[in-house]
């Protein structure tokens, strides 16, 4: 396989720049050393990881609709306050919680990037600090769990790395597997 150089790579899909405050390209440049060569990179798409975590939004927003229906229910007199703090502080936290874990999800796919090298793999988390991870390890099996129209997909290899929600995982997949 012929390996390119990092100038003439060009990503998955179309980064939508005018959105995006990371610049990917650089983001690599400053990891990757002079004779690394950069064979792949991608991110995990946002709205597809947030939407696994959907269900949990929509509960905790009808727990949190539901505490602001006993509060309201308290000051027309309807029930007493220490009920009001008791459903406030029983619902409240998980519903709260469970609002917040597709927002979650949404931002930290946002700020992952995985790239393939021909030296090693590195998955780089740049919010809310940059932290990278390499692995230069044994990828062994590769397993790949593809969306339905096998648009996207999720790569295991290694002692459980993951590519998460990446474009074109078989492609990638072909890639792991001369990376050995």
């Amino acid at each position: 396989m012929q390996q390119q150089k990092m100038e003439f790579l060009q990503p998955e899909r179309e980064q939508k720049s005018s959105r995006r405050k990371i610049d990917i390209q650089e983001v690599l440049r400053q990891e990757l050393s002079e004779r690394e060569q950069l064979l792949w990179y991608g991110q995990p798409d946002p709205w597809q990881c947030a939407r696994k975590r959907l269900l949990a939004g929509i509960l905790g927003l009808a727990g949190f609709l539901f505490c602001a229906f006993i509060f309201l229910m308290s000051l027309f007199g309807l029930t007493t306050f220490i009920v009001t703090i008791f459903y406030s502080l029983i619902i409240f936290t998980p519903a709260f919680l469970g609002i917040c874990t597709p927002i979650r999800d949404y931002l930290e796919a946002r700020s992952t990037l995985y790239a393939i090298t021909n030296q090693r793999i590195l998955f780089i988390t740049l919010r809310p600090r940059r932290v990278v991870n390499t692995y230069r390890g044994s990828i062994g099996n590769i397993e790949r769990v593809e969306q339905r129209r096998g648009e996207r997909g999720t790569l295991t290899f290694g002692t459980k790395q993951q590519f998460i929600n990446i474009p074109n995982a078989r492609h990638v997949e072909h890639i792991l597997l001369n990376f050995r």
